[in-house]
């Protein structure tokens, strides 16, 4: 799955959702106000991936086994940094422009693909189960002047799980379920005639 993600499609084209924030704000003995839009948003690099907690299992429901059976796991991407394009409308002021880096020290993304033996079908779900921020970690913008002191503080990195959550089911999902070609799950036969 990591060497299709890398190989086919790459991390550098997960896209992110572009942002916007409306400023009014006191900082520095100076009011801040107007509107900052990131967009272009793209994953600039990923330091580690790991996959774990990787299970298998066949459900009980109301003490009758459902003939699924399920591969499960989660896909850990570690310093994930993501760029921006910001462009910065303060009243007053002409448009600014910037770059913005941003380094989410977790992303953690919960995969599943379950097989209905009976029916032999698949569903496949890729869900964002964890966004880490970091302590104290900022955006950090090119060039930095006094109004990126400001929007270092006020960026919320929480906006990115939208994004996240769309390459969960547009690009994970989709290799999940070529994935279900490769994968070996037990096939079940009653009062069968071979």
């Amino acid at each position: 799955m990591v060497t299709e993600l890398e190989e086919k499609h790459g991390w550098w084209n997960l896209k992110l959702l572009d942002v916007s924030q409306t400023l009014d704000e006191h900082m520095y003995n100076w009011h801040v106000a107007g509107t900052v839009k990131y967009t272009n948003g793209f994953v600039v690099s990923i330091e580690k991936i790991e996959l774990s907690d990787i299970k298998k299992a066949v459900r009980t429901v109301s003490n009758t086994t459902e003939w699924t059976g399920s591969v499960s796991g989660n896909i850990i991407l570690r310093n994930v940094k993501v760029g921006f394009d910001v462009i910065v409308n303060l009243d007053g002021e002409p448009v600014q422009h910037y770059t913005g880096i941003y380094t989410h020290s977790q992303i953690r993304i919960t995969c599943t693909i379950i097989k209905n033996i009976n029916l032999n079908q698949y569903n496949v779900n890729a869900e964002i189960s964890n966004l880490n921020v970091g302590n104290g970690v900022r955006m950090i913008y090119m060039p930095a002047n006094h109004v990126t002191q400001v929007l270092a503080r006020l960026y919320t990195p929480f906006s990115n799980w939208d994004s996240i959550t769309s390459w969960c089911h547009e690009v994970i999902e989709p290799i999940l379920l070529k994935l279900t070609e490769k994968i070996d799950f037990p096939n079940v036969c009653f009062a069968c005639s071979n």
